[in-house]
């Protein structure tokens, strides 16, 4: 305990000799220290006084400046890069772009369509030529028809071009197109007509058998003469090989539209009556043969759209 003592002693005389010597603080309040404070803070106090009692100061004007910088900074953007594009060219550039984008996107489309409108005409095509190659009733109805009108415009007479020429576009290659083209720019008599015309063609027929005798006296002469002006033949059924009865029977065959009886007839009568109706007789020829190539077209039509049917 004494050396404790001792020990605590010697660390007071020590710790007093420092404080002393000015290495330790002093533990008492340094009154000098507080004044310096005191006027420091009153110092300051009164500059803050000052400057707040100072004047307000006038807004500077920048625009100038600022309008520099942004001329400094536009020119700046326009300076070409490293590979040489400058701002502007980077956006042009970025605007290509996105425009050739958008092509490849419209050209992706088109592309998406264009393959649709293929495989649809494709798809037409194959239709088509399966119906190609399907049986053509259609056609066989068609060349029905047109002979139908075909026939028709026969019967009525005059020029039938225009119904072979319908025919003919349809059916080329019917055998009986080739030898009605002969007839069909001036057509022929119809049954009407021949029947129409026969009755100076009969009274030419029969005068033409009246013998002239040399030796008839000038009476007899004006008499037969007189008689030539009224001509009288018989008519009907008339049975008998005379060319009378011949005339007669062409006439009602003719009415009853039997046309190849009627040249038949003709055939039998003498080579004088033949030669005073040969022009009769080619019409009547003609008609019969047209008759026969337009009825064979017809059936041959007819038959063709049936067995499709």
């Amino acid at each position: 305990l004494p050396a404790a003592l001792l020990g605590g002693v010697v660390a007071l005389a020590g710790a007093a000799g420092l404080q002393y010597a000015g290495v330790l603080a002093s533990l008492a309040p340094d009154t000098a220290l507080m004044e310096s404070n005191r006027k420091l803070t009153e110092d300051m106090a009164g500059l803050k006084a000052q400057l707040d009692n100072l004047p307000k100061a006038e807004p500077v004007d920048f625009s100038a400046i600022d309008a520099k910088f942004a001329e400094l900074e536009s020119r700046i953007d326009k300076l070409p890069m490293a590979d040489g594009t400058t701002a502007d060219g980077m956006t042009r550039i970025a605007a290509l772009s996105d425009q050739m984008a958008a092509m490849e996107t419209k050209i992706a489309a088109l592309g998406q369509e264009d393959a649709k409108a293929r495989a649809a005409l494709e798809m037409r095509l194959e239709a088509t030529e399966k119906k190609i190659n399907e049986p053509r009733d259609d056609v066989d109805v068609a060349r029905a028809i047109a002979s139908a009108g075909l026939k028709a415009a026969i019967d009525r007479g005059g020029s039938f071009m225009s119904e072979l020429d319908t025919l003919a576009g349809i059916s080329p290659d019917d055998p009986a197109v080739a030898e009605l083209k002969s007839f069909a720019a001036t057509g022929v008599p119809s049954r009407a007509d021949l029947l129409k015309l026969f009755p100076d063609v009969a009274s030419a027929m029969i005068g033409s058998l009246e013998s002239n005798d040399p030796n008839q006296s000038m009476l007899d002469r004006l008499a037969a003469s007189a008689l030539s002006v009224v001509k009288v033949r018989p008519v009907g059924n008339v049975e008998g090989e005379g060319p009378d009865a011949i005339v007669a029977r062409m006439e009602v065959k003719l009415q009853n539209g039997d046309l190849k009886g009627a040249a038949l007839e003709w055939e039998n009568l003498p080579e004088a009556a033949r030669k005073a109706s040969e022009a009769f007789k080619t019409k009547l020829d003609a008609r019969i043969r047209v008759e026969d190539l337009v009825g064979s077209t017809l059936n041959r039509a007819v038959s063709g759209a049936g067995k499709q049917g």
